[in-house]
């Protein structure tokens, strides 16, 4: 799409460098950060830009994703991923106008529905004007390792029946796929969790399958800093739960853990509260997710 002095396309080669500066400014990420995405996930032909006067105005990134309903059908859908405007760019609408065009672009591809997760909570508001609505809800609550040491603990007898290691992403996905039939969520392609498991270790930590007789668990962890680790997911049976987190409080010591789980575990917890919007394809209507149960879980933030 190309209009007086902007056009709106996919990227090309020799346009990561502008890009990686956008994502610096609007983000504030570490360049090795930043280098790892474009050297690991980054893909021209999943690169919508906005280009204003020949110069890269805006970006985002576009992943393939499906969405499955409780019955197992599944819709195919694209999150919309790193959606950024340069600085100087910015309150001229560019944003708004590259994510209608990539919505259009995507609906002419079967990519029936397009989502996002709000980088801040004030642009809850902003993506609402564009078509989007709240969709995919999380539970999230802070643990000090205080409370954590408080949990209860397995009997002797099960201590050894207790497992939990790190995982391939294959392993990882068809375990989560499976943990989570019979709900509204969103699915990955192996290569997302991949890339996700290279987040964690990057980071300090990993990916993790758990498991306790016929009780199976998974657990995506990333260390945020030496006070604080990131539960980023987690799914397990709410009689597993506190062996996992307990076990994680041991392999990755810190003085906070922030959990995030589907809204459907955990009942007696508190912290529901909305992750990821979704748009529905154009000119149509036809999806109903009840309550505030789909769950997205996994948004490479």
């Amino acid at each position: 799409m190309k209009e007086g002095s902007w056009e709106i396309r996919r990227a090309k080669k020799g346009e990561v460098n502008p890009q990686k500066e956008i994502w610096k400014l609007c983000f504030g990420d570490s360049d090795a950060f930043i280098d790892f995405f474009f050297a690991k996930k980054y893909k021209e032909e999943e690169t919508m830009l906005f280009i204003h006067e020949g110069e890269v105005a805006a970006r985002l990134t576009m992943l393939p994703v499906g969405i499955v309903a409780p019955d197992g059908e599944s819709f195919p859908a694209a999150m919309l991923y790193a959606i950024a405007t340069h600085p100087k760019y910015q309150n001229r609408g560019f944003a708004g106008r590259l994510i209608e065009f990539t919505h259009q672009y995507l609906n002419e591809r079967q990519a029936t529905f397009s989502l996002l997760v709000p980088a801040e909570k004030q642009l809850f508001s902003f993506y609402r004007k564009q078509g989007f609505m709240e969709a995919f809800y999380l539970r999230e609550f802070l643990l000090t390792k205080e409370q954590i040491e408080k949990l209860p603990s397995l009997d002797a007898n099960d201590t050894d029946l207790f497992i939990i290691k790190s995982i391939a992403p294959a392993e990882y996905n068809r375990k989560r796929n499976q943990l989570l039939q019979g709900q509204f969520y969103l699915a990955y392609r192996d290569e997302e969790i991949s890339y996700q498991k290279e987040l964690s270790q990057m980071s300090g930590a990993d990916i993790f399958g758990c498991e306790m007789g016929k009780a199976q668990g998974v657990a995506a962890l990333e260390r945020l800093g030496s006070r604080r680790v990131l539960i980023k997911e987690i799914l397990a049976p709410d009689t597993l739960l506190p062996q996992i987190v307990k076990k994680v409080a041991k392999m990755l010591p810190a003085q906070e853990y922030l959990v995030r789980m589907p809204v459907c575990g955990g009942e007696e917890l508190k912290g529901v509260r909305p992750f990821g919007m979704m748009r529905e394809p154009l000119g149509k209507n036809f999806m109903h997710i009840p309550g505030n149960f789909a769950y997205l879980g996994l948004a490479f933030d």
